[in-house]
């Protein structure tokens, strides 16, 4: 397994409190997962993580399934249901994984826990595979080697 080599999103690497300072491991082929925290930044009701907050991060680890599993795309549609509060300064986990693929579509599952593994919110969404995308990627990761 092993660190994702998808560099993702400015806003997602970043560390707080621009960023959510969230990297990902490869647990396998087209599944990922993250540990990480919200802080004050992000806060939405008192306490906890803007509902907002949390739909970046389900989308940004379904991202990186793709990237793992060769789907390099754009976000469609993303369904997100919200099970409980995401607490601050906690930590958490989001686990994403791609579940089928049917053409340029690849179908996406992720959940957010918390450090007890009660389900935060979880997530599906479909990414249509791009070839632009794919090559922006391929040119900014030979451009940060240089």
């Amino acid at each position: 397994m092993g660190e994702s080599q998808f560099v993702g999103s400015h806003m997602m690497r970043s560390p707080a409190p621009s960023g959510y300072g969230v990297s990902f491991l490869r647990t396998g082929d087209g599944a990922v997962e993250a540990h990480f925290t919200f802080d004050a930044s992000k806060e939405g009701p008192p306490g906890f993580a803007h509902g907002g907050a949390v739909a970046a991060v389900l989308d940004e680890a379904m991202g990186t399934a793709c990237f793992e599993a060769g789907r390099v795309g754009f976000t469609v549609t993303m369904t997100v249901n919200y099970r409980a509060g995401a607490p601050l300064n906690q930590p958490l986990r989001v686990a994403a994984s791609v579940e089928r693929t049917e053409g340029r579509k690849t179908f996406t599952w992720a959940a957010l826990t918390n450090h007890d593994g009660q389900l935060i919110a979880d997530a599906t969404a479909i990414f249509i595979m791009s070839e632009r995308l794919s090559q922006a990627l391929k040119q900014n990761r030979s451009t940060n080697d240089e």
